[in-house]
């Protein structure tokens, strides 16, 4: 088991960073007066591979604890958080594509659900009970459970609505937007509420602050970060007409 009182902070260190989260928060509420960042790229002295934290919750959270030591050390603005690690692919296991785990990295979707635009229409969303996310919700209460005081949840992955479809249909969804844009809208859809409720699903397993999550070192305004690299594939115009209101 995680032990703890190895990790636990100071009164002081307490005290230092709930100061830190509220300036991370001025940023948002009073800009003009906000308090420039900084994060030292500093690394830890746990490193296991991936095999092994995807296969032993505690060692994934272990190292997320020990990856902060340093920061802690030098006093930097990095925010204390950990995270539950299982890659780009939990929506679109969550939908049936398998999963491919490469050599000491994080897993991704091996395969694409839809083979045909027919099979779009009948597309549903995942049961919030599906083996993915219980996997997922299994892991996230075992690291709030074991977090030191002073530490936060991150957010699991969950991509965003454009790189979920596209790893539910593959690279035919570029096509779909030309030959069949309303299967594509339904695929956007479908996929955007699943992404949602994902999103939803993980701030309750975990308890997060309502309108903030700890995100890559630091507090940031909103309740989800999404992931839309595939968008660098599309034009402007597609994404403005058929992309964009699913992002917001």
């Amino acid at each position: 088991m995680i032990d703890k009182k190895a990790y636990s902070l100071s009164n002081v260190q307490l005290k230092r960073y709930e100061k830190l989260d509220a300036e991370y928060m001025q940023m948002h509420t009073d800009p003009d007066n906000c308090i420039p960042k900084f994060i030292m790229p500093v690394r830890g002295t746990f490193n296991p591979v991936w095999e092994e934290m995807l296969s032993d919750k505690e060692v994934m959270l272990k190292y997320h604890l020990e990856k902060h030591i340093p920061h802690i050390e030098v006093g930097d603005d990095c925010v204390l958080y950990a995270r539950v690690d299982f890659g780009t692919c939990v929506v679109a296991n969550a939908f049936g594509c398998d999963v491919f785990y490469p050599v000491n990295n994080l897993p991704c979707a091996k395969d694409h659900i839809i083979k045909t635009k027919e099979q779009i229409y009948s597309l549903k969303t995942p049961d919030a009970d599906c083996a993915p996310y219980k996997k997922v919700k299994e892991w996230t209460e075992f690291f709030v459970e074991n977090l030191p005081d002073g530490y936060h949840m991150m957010m699991a992955d969950i991509q965003g609505p454009f790189n979920n479809a596209h790893l539910v249909r593959g690279t035919d969804i570029f096509y779909d937007m030309y030959d069949d844009i309303e299967a594509f809208d339904k695929l956007m859809e479908v996929v955007t509420d699943a992404t949602i409720e994902y999103a939803k699903a993980q701030r309750q397993w975990a308890d997060m602050k309502d309108g903030w999550q700890y995100d890559w070192s630091a507090l940031w305004k909103g309740n989800a970060r999404i992931s839309n690299c595939s968008l660098h594939m599309i034009g402007r115009d597609l994404y403005i007409d058929h992309v964009m209101k699913h992002d917001i």
